[in-house]
C-alpha cells in the first residue's frame, strides 16, 4: 500500500523536527512580523525568542511554532499577552477603511450613518465568523 503526501510529510517530521520563532508587533498576529529563527533545537528557539523581545525593549512578542504549525512557546511583548493573537480591532479598522476608501475613490463619500451602518455590519460579520469556527463540541456524525 503506498502512504499518501501528508503520511510522508507527518513521516519527515517526524525525523526532522525544527522550530521556528516568529516576532509579531505587540503580540498581534495582524500586525508587522519577521523570522527570528529557524532552528532543530526548541531550546535555542525559547532563547532567541526571549532575546528577541528583551532587543527590542518589548515592542514584539516572539512565538516558536513546531512543523505542525502548533504554538509551543511565547515569548509576550511588553503588553504581557498571553499568546499570539489576532486583533479584533486592526481588522474592523481595515474592513471599515477599505470600503469607505472605495467608495472615496468612486467620487461617492459615505455620510457619517453609513460608516456606522457598515460599522455595524462588518461586526455583526466578524461575530457570525467567530461563531463559525468554535469547535462543534456536539456528538454528531460527521458527513463523509
Amino acid at each position: 500500500m503506498s502512504e499518501t503526501h501528508s503520511e510522508k510529510q507527518s513521516a519527515a517530521l517526524a525525523m526532522a523536527p525544527c522550530w521556528a520563532a516568529i516576532a509579531y508587533r505587540w503580540g498581534w498576529l495582524n500586525e508587522h512580523s519577521y523570522i527570528v529563527c529557524v532552528t532543530p533545537d526548541l531550546q535555542a528557539a525559547k532563547d532567541a525568542a526571549d532575546a528577541e523581545v528583551d532587543h527590542r525593549g518589548g515592542k514584539y512578542g516572539v512565538t516558536v511554532w513546531d512543523a505542525s504549525g502548533a504554538a509551543v512557546y511565547h515569548s509576550p511583548s511588553i503588553y504581557g499577552e498571553e499568546a499570539a493573537f489576532v486583533n479584533e480591532r486592526v481588522e474592523m479598522f481595515e474592513r471599515v477603511g477599505l470600503h469607505v476608501v472605495v467608495a472615496l475613490e468612486n467620487g461617492k463619500p459615505l455620510a457619517p450613518e453609513q460608516i456606522v451602518e457598515r460599522w455595524e455590519y462588518e461586526k455583526r460579520c466578524a461575530e457570525a465568523m467567530q461563531q463559525a469556527c468554535q469547535p462543534n463540541t456536539k456528538d454528531q456524525p460527521r458527513e463523509p
